[in-house]
Parts: C-alpha cells; sequence; structure tokens
C-alpha cells in the first residue's frame, strides 16, 4: 500500500517534540510510504503542493502532519485501520478554552466543535470538519475534488475549506477518538494581580 506522510513545516525547526514523535512514526509505517516537508507560510499552497506530489506518485493516501503536534508512533496505523474516505485526529486548540478542532455542525458559517463529555474514550465519530493536522485522506477524495483542494479566497481555515467541499461532494468526515495529538505551545504564565479577584496566572 503506497501513501504518503506530508508534513507542513514553519520556517523553523520548532519543536523537538515533534521529531521525536516523527522519528517514532516512522518505524511503523507501511513499506511503501514517503514522507515529504512543505515549508511556507501559506497552509493552503503547501496542502496542495504535498496532495499534487502524492497524487504524481502513486499515494492511495496521505496523512498530514503538522510541526506543532506529538502523536503516538501508532497514530498512522491506527487512523488507516479504517475503511474511510477522511479520518481526522483529535486535537485541541493552543489557547483557552482549548476547545476540539473538530466540528459536530455547522450553522450559517459558523462551526461547533464536539462536546467530548457526552462522548466515549475512543471509537469514531461523524463530524462535518475538523482541523488537518493529523488527518488521514484517500487519494479517491481528491481525484473526485477540482483542485486546489485547499487554497481558497474565502474566510474560512484551509482546512475547513477542504472539508466542505468534500461534505458537499458527498464524502462522510469522521475524527478517531483514540489518535489523540498533541498540540504544542510555548507558555510563558505571569503572576498578575487584578484588584477584583486577587493573583491570578495571565
Amino acid at each position: 500500500m503506497a501513501g504518503s506522510v506530508g508534513i507542513i513545516a514553519d520556517s523553523t525547526a520548532r519543536y523537538t517534540e515533534f521529531t521525536e514523535c516523527l522519528l517514532g512514526l516512522t518505524t511503523r509505517m507501511p513499506v511503501n510510504t514517503q514522507v515529504r516537508f512543505k515549508v511556507g507560510p501559506d497552509r493552503g499552497v503547501s496542502r496542495d503542493w504535498l496532495v499534487a506530489d502524492s497524487l504524481e506518485r502513486g499515494s492511495e493516501w496521505i496523512l498530514f502532519l503538522d510541526d506543532d503536534h506529538s502523536f503516538s508512533p501508532n497514530l498512522l496505523m491506527q487512523l488507516l485501520s479504517h475503511e474511510e474516505p477522511i479520518v481526522a485526529s483529535l486535537y485541541l486548540q493552543r489557547k483557552n478554552p482549548f476547545n476540539p478542532i473538530a466540528f459536530a455542525s455547522r450553522d450559517d458559517g459558523m462551526y461547533t466543535p464536539i462536546d467530548l463529555h457526552a462522548l466515549p474514550a475512543d471509537g469514531l465519530v461523524p463530524i462535518v470538519g475538523a482541523g488537518a493536522g493529523g488527518m488521514l485522506i484517500r487519494s479517491e477524495v481528491f481525484y473526485e475534488l477540482d483542485p486546489p483542494w485547499f487554497l481558497h479566497t474565502d474566510e474560512q481555515s484551509e482546512d475547513l475549506h477542504f472539508c466542505s467541499k468534500a461534505v458537499a461532494a458527498g464524502f462522510p468526515l469522521y475524527v478517531d477518538l483514540e489518535a489523540r495529538l498533541g498540540h504544542i505551545t510555548p507558555i510563558n504564565v505571569v503572576p498578575q494581580y487584578w484588584p477584583d479577584e486577587g493573583w491570578m496566572a495571565s
């Protein structure tokens, strides 16, 4: 089974945790898997380049990773175990309130995150959109959709733009609650005194 791991990277190697996780992942990948990096500020351009490169090499699927994530060495095989065209990993926003970047519904352009408190510890959950970091997409989806797949001019993020196109074309989307990513962020916590509330971290 030929496939690609496409990595969206910042202009610098930001996090050693990502590199360590990627090394672990490569020890458990199918034989015909190639890892490709795309460095650049526009994620839509980078993701489309990675898709085109993957298709040109005859890949059956692509796993997107972002360089600010941590993940299990089993992530790829976990996502490949599902016979679904698009399966997202579960991760949270980098900032408070740390909502899941997987969405249960969309109304007037507004996305509602899944409610983790109402869900079990594992399994696939149907969604209408998700962040593309840790997302496994079968090549059949890209052949069905017109390119560009991620690049866009509307107000959505590039990954939600892709998800809306895929949903409109009839492809189901799922998030795998067992495929969990860390979202790495540098945090500088400063003690702050508020007259009405006292000391708090900010």
